[in-house]
C-alpha cells in the first residue's frame, strides 16, 4: 500500500478498514486497502480502491494523519473499538509524535462533516 500512497501524491492516505487497520484500531486487512485522495483520483493505480476528498488542506498531512481523520469520518463503522478506546489510542499517537495535533487542526477545517471537527476537538481537549 505504501507504493499506492506515494503514487496518488500529497494528502493521500488509508481510508475505511485500511486507515482503522493502520492506526491499531481494527484487526480487519482488506482485501483491496482504500486510499483517500485529494481532488481527482489518479489513473492506473491497480488493486486500490480510491476515495476523492476536496480538502485541499489535507495536502500538509502525513498518511497516518490521514488516516486518523478518515477514522473520525467512519467511527464506528470502520473500527472495532469504542470510543474512549479510539480516542486514547489518537492521544497516544499525537503524544509519541507520529501525528502532529497542530497539522491535524488545521487541516480539519476544510472537512465538510462536521462530525470530524466536534471528534477532533474532544481528543485534543
Amino acid at each position: 500500500m505504501n507504493a499506492a500512497l506515494h503514487a496518488a501524491g500529497p494528502g493521500a492516505g488509508p481510508a475505511g478498514v485500511a486507515a482503522a487497520n493502520a492506526l491499531g484500531l481494527s484487526t480487519q486487512v482488506p482485501t483491496t486497502p482504500t486510499v483517500a485522495v485529494v481532488g481527482r483520483a489518479p489513473k492506473g493505480l491497480a488493486s486500490v480502491r480510491l476515495v476523492t476528498r476536496s480538502n485541499d488542506l489535507r495536502r500538509s498531512l502525513s498518511p497516518i494523519e490521514i488516516a486518523v481523520l478518515e477514522v473520525l469520518r467512519d467511527h464506528p463503522r470502520t473500527t472495532e473499538v469504542d470510543w474512549s478506546t479510539l480516542r486514547d489510542r489518537i492521544r497516544e499517537l499525537v503524544r509519541q509524535g507520529n501525528v502532529d495535533a497542530d497539522r491535524l487542526v488545521s487541516a480539519v477545517r476544510g472537512e465538510r462533516k462536521p462530525d470530524v471537527v466536534d471528534r477532533l476537538a474532544e481528543i485534543l481537549s
